[in-house]
Order: structure tokens, then C-alpha cells, then sequence
């Protein structure tokens, strides 16, 4: 699946592109990168009115193949790597969106096929 990133996007514009490539998930940006396993704090996330090029002057038009085999670390480090942006992939369980640290392994298909369970419990 191509995921294009535009300067003038905004984060909510972002969010909104890969929540329709993978229901069940959205990701969040944030202003530093983390490590594999580990959490973002909520005060650094980028509020969605902020555009790419707000966060990234540098970054110029780009399009990232994302696959659904793909794990979660593997679809954050292309996001870091390729674009200069740092996300956080984020699973809804029920009601409520759970950072995926602990499943970073996990690919987004299985991320979505648990999202999917949990809204038939």
C-alpha cells in the first residue's frame, strides 16, 4: 500500500491516511523518537492542525510502501527513516487506544484482526 506524505499535510491529515489503510489502528507523531519497546510521552505528541514541514522543513514529497505483513517497528522505522517522522502505532481494544510498545512485534495485521476481536467481546 503507498502511504504519500505531503509537506503541507497536516497531522491529522497523517492520521486520518493510515487509519483508512489499516482500520482499527492510527498512529500519533511525536516531537522525539523512541526506542523499539518503549513509549512516547503524550506531551510531545504534535497536535493535528501542525503540518510535515512544521515538524520536518527538510522532508519534500514522499510515498512509503507499507505492507499489512509488516511489523509495527519495521512500519515506524520506515516512518523515521524515509520521512524524518516519529510515530507511534496505536491499536483500539474496545473503546480505547492502547500504544502497541508491548507488541511492537506484532505485524498490522494482527493489530487489526485484535482490534476487530476486541469490538465483538
Amino acid at each position: 500500500m503507498i502511504y504519500s506524505i505531503q509537506p503541507d499535510q497536516t497531522v491529522l491529515d497523517l492520521k486520518k491516511q493510515f487509519t483508512d489503510l489499516f482500520p482499527g489502528l492510527k498512529i500519533e507523531v511525536f516531537a522525539h523518537d523512541h526506542e523499539s519497546g518503549e513509549g512516547s510521552p503524550k506531551k510531545d505528541a504534535y497536535k493535528g492542525v501542525v503540518t510535515v514541514s512544521e515538524i520536518n522543513p527538510k522532508q519534500t514529497e514522499c510515498s512509503l510502501i507499507l505492507d499489512p505483513e509488516m511489523t509495527v517497528a519495521e512500519v515506524e522505522e520506515k516512518f523515521h527513516s524515509e520521512a524524518g517522522l516519529n510515530v507511534q502505532v496505536f491499536r483500539k481494544m474496545g473503546v480505547i487506544w492502547l500504544e502497541t510498545v508491548q507488541t511492537d512485534g506484532y505485524t498490522l495485521t494482527h493489530q487489526m484482526e485484535l482490534s476487530a476481536e476486541s469490538r465483538h467481546l
